[in-house]
């Protein structure tokens, strides 16, 4: 059984409302705080390679399905090597800050069954772009539900659809 490596964590410091909205992030919300006993220790041990080498692999773990679990899209574990030629830093950064982050607790070891997606991302994001906007809408709300945002995501993308139908009435009632 194949051993992966996944950021602690991930959800409470890597997302935001927005991103958990959708399937396929090209950006990321990084902290901006250099105060935390694991971020000074990383940066006092690896110095400005390793500080590097940390922001790219938060960079490729957002890439990742899901989000914050070091997995290719062959279904293997991302190694220091594999990040390495994704990002062009040394392999060298990546070994010691990989290393350290283990040690201090930015990242833990996991098992493959724990790296399954949740059911809700196991539709690779290119069909879902073309599924009918209701039954899109219909996926959100059910995740949002999920994560304990049912209410306020269901009166807003049913305000899009009213929004939608009014411009459709208004534009009818112009001709």
């Amino acid at each position: 059984m194949s051993e992966f490596l996944r950021i602690v964590n991930w959800d409470g410091h890597f997302e935001n409302s927005r991103s958990r909205q959708i399937g396929e992030t090209t950006w990321v919300p990084v902290p901006n705080t250099f105060d935390g006993d694991k971020m000074t220790e990383m940066i006092i041990e690896g110095g400005d390679g390793a500080y590097g080498a940390w922001v790219a692999l938060i960079l490729v773990a957002s890439k990742c399905r899901p989000r914050g679990l070091l997995i290719r899209t062959t279904g293997k574990p991302h190694t220091a090597d594999t990040l390495s030629r994704m990002t062009r830093l040394s392999k060298a950064s990546f070994e010691s800050m990989l290393e350290i982050a283990l040690s201090v607790g930015l990242i833990e070891r996991c098992q493959a069954p724990d790296a399954q997606p949740p059911p809700d991302q196991q539709k690779p994001v290119t069909e879902r772009r073309h599924e009918p906007k209701e039954q899109n809408r219909e996926r959100e709300r059910t995740a949002a539900k999920a994560n304990g945002r049912g209410d306020s995501v269901s009166k807003s993308l049913s305000g899009v659809g009213s929004a939608v139908e009014l411009a459709k009435t208004r534009s009818a009632a112009a001709l």
